[in-house]
């Protein structure tokens, strides 16, 4: 019986040492599990930021992407007009132009020397009236 009561003595030490084992075990994976768990919330945290962030880009890229549709549109317009004006432009130098090939200015001259001179001189005053009318503040 002595002995019996001795090998328990030896059972209960051996009960003790396996059961500050598992608790040890518990512990540690346990606090391994809680480590992992906050990696996770940093790692999906960090992933909602990114994605926010790529979300907010993505929303400055549309902007941009309609801002520049109306400044074309814009353009677009600025241009059908300018090529108007310079298809009008274009037509009153044809005209112009044909008027002047139309009058030989030379031969008008040696016929009429005063005719041509006079007029000369009078558009060249009005022009020059005109030029210091416009510099005047």
């Amino acid at each position: 019986m002595t002995w019996l009561l001795a090998s328990l003595k030896y059972y209960k030490y051996g009960l003790v040492t396996l059961a500050l084992l598992i608790f040890t075990y518990l512990f540690i994976a346990n606090k391994t599990l809680k480590e992992n768990l906050e990696i996770q919330q940093l790692h999906s945290e960090l992933a909602a930021k990114e994605l926010y962030q790529a979300k907010i880009k993505i929303g400055e890229q549309d902007y941009v992407i309609a801002r520049f549709s109306q400044d074309m549109e814009m353009a677009r317009a600025e241009h059908q007009i300018l090529q108007a004006k310079l298809a009008e432009a274009r037509q009153i130098k044809s005209s112009v132009t044909r008027a002047i090939y139309d009058h030989d200015l030379k031969s008008l001259a040696q016929a009429k020397p005063g005719l041509v001179t006079n007029r000369m001189q009078s558009a060249t005053d009005k022009l020059w009236l005109d030029f210091e009318a416009a510099a005047k503040p």
